[in-house]
């Protein structure tokens, strides 16, 4: 059974990866939607004297009181020259936040990769000796295994079903399969 998770395993840290990936994506694009109003804002600030309509509420409630500290001061271009002067930090608290978590999700996403990919491995090679030493010692409940066996019609499929019948053996024949495992180690 836990042969047949692994697969799926793997296709689930895939699928995590790339959400991951998607969520990172769409919070840049959510921070550039609102950064790049208020470029524009900036950019028709230098040229005309009516706001845009595509501004939050916040830079609008700026802009007036821009519009008053103007009327006070004798250029206007300076005044909106210096409501401007911040600078936009991409890497600031919640962007930065959001990228470390990316890293450290995406970190554990390979490791649980790698992890599956060893677990693999592992229960192959035990596939592997467990036939061999089938077939040495034991021949006649091989041929029982082999010909269960002989249904399948990929190698995963055949290891899957080989790993089911290991562990009905298990629960079915404990003595056998303690005999088996000895052989096995040697």
């Amino acid at each position: 059974m836990g042969l047949l998770l692994l697969p799926r395993a793997t296709n689930i840290t895939t699928a995590l990866l790339v959400t991951s990936m998607v969520l990172l994506t769409t919070t840049i694009n959510t921070c550039y939607a609102f950064i790049s109003p208020t470029r524009r804002f900036v950019q028709h600030q230098k040229t005309s004297s009516q706001l845009p309509a595509v501004l939050p509420n916040s830079i609008l409630q700026d802009h007036q009181a821009m519009l008053v500290a103007t009327a006070d001061s004798t250029s206007s271009d300076d005044a909106a020259a210096a409501a401007f002067s911040d600078s936009i930090n991409y890497f600031d608290g919640t962007i930065g936040t959001m990228g470390i978590v990316f890293v450290v999700v995406v970190g554990v996403l390979a490791a649980l990769k790698a992890l599956g990919g060893q677990m693999d491995q592992a229960i192959e090679k035990v596939l592997v000796e467990f036939e061999v030493c089938m077939k040495r010692f034991y021949p006649q409940q091989w041929q029982e295994i082999e010909a269960k066996l002989e249904k399948t019609t990929t190698a995963d499929e055949r290891s899957a079903k080989l790993f089911e019948i290991m562990e009905q053996m298990e629960q079915d024949e404990p003595a056998l399969m303690a005999q088996i495992k000895e052989k096995m180690v040697k």
